[in-house]
């Protein structure tokens, strides 16, 4: 069952891929990464957590929107560790890679 939603979601990345580079080159698109492919932990959907943050898949991904939108955004990255599934190591195994603006 893992697989079947990995498999899908990486096929809606893909198609969405060329649409999503239009809207980034015209400035129209959300903006939940930065030039070095940052998410930001605030504004991204859980299909964006879950592509770009190691360690973190769609169940602990949606588990940070759902945290984010019952407290409110975070403050730092380290706030991470306050959603049930993620530990101190899975937030500095991605320190470099998110933000939280």
């Amino acid at each position: 069952m893992t697989s079947l939603i990995r498999a899908m979601l990486i096929v809606l990345a893909l198609g969405t891929a060329p649409a999503m580079a239009n809207e980034a080159a015209s400035g129209s698109a959300a903006d939940d990464t930065t030039a070095t492919e940052a998410v930001n932990i605030n504004t991204a959907d859980a299909a964006t957590l879950a592509e770009h943050l190691d360690g973190v898949g769609s169940v602990k991904a949606e588990a940070i929107v759902s945290f984010r939108e019952e407290n409110g955004p975070f403050a730092s990255a380290q706030e991470l560790t306050n959603v049930t599934g993620i530990g101190p190591k899975t937030v500095d195994a991605n320190q470099a890679g998110m933000v939280a603006q």
